[in-house]
């Protein structure tokens, strides 16, 4: 049996299918087909269900992954250990929204690679959850208290948020920008639901840099957090109101990283490069694990 072919099945499972993680791996999609078929051949039986147009695991396939799972993961330890014990190599994965990663962490990246010269940070930049269960990020950055998972939870602190809006009387085609309906459970969307003075929703986009830039035009409202509102407080032409609602920042990691030196060294740059920022309205480190 080849590791390599388990590391191919290992990307077949985190992308949903061959094509996706053929582009992963750099490698041609009928490459992933026939390795698959051949470690399926090995195996003496199959990996993957075709289901909805994705590749799904098996049973037994899920089993083989998951013992396929830890042997990467020790494989990743042993890389990120130097001849001397002492510096920090290989590759972690962090999944956070644009806002987050944009405002917090692309500030602080240059202290981390330059202090960690062996260490490769993927940032992936998205407002869709990374699925843990399915090995597709190695830390995540939640708004919100995550449901019960395979990883570890790390309350970093709350954000707190702001209703701008014209600070003159409502005209013709003022307009309020709002998320997508997907999440209109949200407590801004929930704040905005109460708020009947304020013109229709007739913007609605899930990037709060785009909303922020939709405000300079002095026609739009919004909820924003407080790290955007502050530069609208000095508008005389905007009025800004703190309002009661607040949300949740958390950590998540997979559970191994915890006994990681680049997990532990990746996990305390989040935090203070939280800490470095005004994102949060307050700070509150607490840390558990959720199974």
């Amino acid at each position: 049996m080849n590791w390599d072919d388990l590391r191919i099945a290992l990307a077949v499972a985190q992308a949903g299918s061959y094509a996706r993680a053929a582009q992963r791996l750099r490698l041609d999609e009928t490459t992933v087909a026939r390795r698959i078929k051949r470690l399926e051949r090995a195996l003496g039986y199959a990996l993957f269900d075709a289901v909805d147009a994705k590749r799904r695991p098996t049973p037994r396939g899920q089993e083989m992954l998951a013992q396929a799972a830890i042997m990467a993961r020790c494989a990743q330890a042993v890389e990120s250990v130097e001849a001397d014990g002492l510096a920090i190599t290989g590759r972690v994965r962090l999944s956070a929204t644009p806002t987050i990663a944009e405002q917090v962490l692309a500030p602080a990246l240059d202290a981390l690679l330059t202090t960690h010269p062996g260490l490769i940070l993927t940032l992936e930049s998205a407002n869709a959850n990374a699925d843990f269960a399915r090995w597709e990020t190695d830390f995540a950055i939640r708004l919100g208290r995550p449901q019960r998972g395979n990883f570890t939870m790390r309350k970093l602190g709350e954000a707190g948020f702001c209703l701008i809006r014209p600070q003159r009387a409502p005209r013709p085609g003022d307009y309020l920008c709002a998320y997508p309906p997907e999440l209109a459970q949200t407590p801004e969307m929930q704040a905005l639901q109460g708020m009947s003075e304020l013109p229709p929703a007739r913007l609605q986009t899930a990037d709060l840099n785009v909303i922020d830039r939709a405000l300079g035009g002095g026609r739009a409202s919004a909820i924003l957090p407080q790290a955007f509102a502050r530069k609208w407080e000095t508008d005389p032409n905007m009025t800004v109101e703190a309002l009661a609602i607040r949300r949740e920042a958390w950590l998540l990691a997979q559970p191994h990283l915890r006994d990681e030196p680049r997990g532990r060294v990746v996990s305390q740059w989040i935090v203070e490069s939280f800490h470095q920022s005004d994102f949060l309205t307050s700070d509150n480190i607490v840390e558990k694990s959720e199974n």
